[in-house]
C-alpha cells in the first residue's frame, strides 16, 4: 500500500514540477553600456474583460466598451540620460508580439535592437 501511496505521490509532483509557468511581462529598461541611453519596453497589454468579448454573443458584444476590446501592442520608448529629467528620442511599435526577452541600445543611442519573443510566441 505505501507504495503506492509513494508512486501517485511522485507522479502528481513530477507533473507539478515540469508545468510550464511565465510570470506576466512588465515594463522594462534596458541601457547602453554607457548609461546615457535607454530604452523602455512596453509588454502587450489585453485588456481583462477581453476573452470575454470573444467569447459573447453578438448581442452580449455590444455590452462591452471599446477599452474592453483594445489590445495594445508591445511598444519601446528611447530616452537619453539628463539631469532633472530624462528627454525622449523616440516611440516606436515593435514587432515582438509580446514583449522581447531582452534589449540593446547603441553607445550613441541610435540604434536599439531587441532579441527573441518572450514565451515563444509566433
Amino acid at each position: 500500500m505505501k507504495k503506492y501511496i509513494v508512486f501517485i505521490f511522485t507522479f502528481f509532483l513530477t507533473e507539478m514540477v515540469m508545468a510550464d509557468t511565465w510570470e506576466l511581462p512588465k515594463i522594462k529598461d534596458y541601457y547602453n553600456s554607457d548609461s546615457s541611453f535607454y530604452v523602455r519596453i512596453y509588454p502587450q497589454s489585453i485588456p481583462e474583460k477581453y476573452s470575454k468579448w470573444i467569447e459573447a454573443s453578438k448581442n452580449k458584444k455590444k455590452k462591452f466598451s471599446h477599452l474592453d476590446t483594445l489590445i495594445t501592442p508591445c511598444y519601446a520608448m528611447l530616452f537619453k540620460v539628463k539631469i532633472g529629467e530624462d528627454s525622449l528620442i523616440w516611440k516606436q511599435k515593435l514587432i515582438n508580439q509580446i514583449a522581447p526577452l531582452k534589449a540593446l541600445v547603441s553607445k550613441n543611442g541610435k540604434f536599439v535592437v531587441t532579441f527573441d519573443i518572450l514565451w515563444g510566441a509566433v
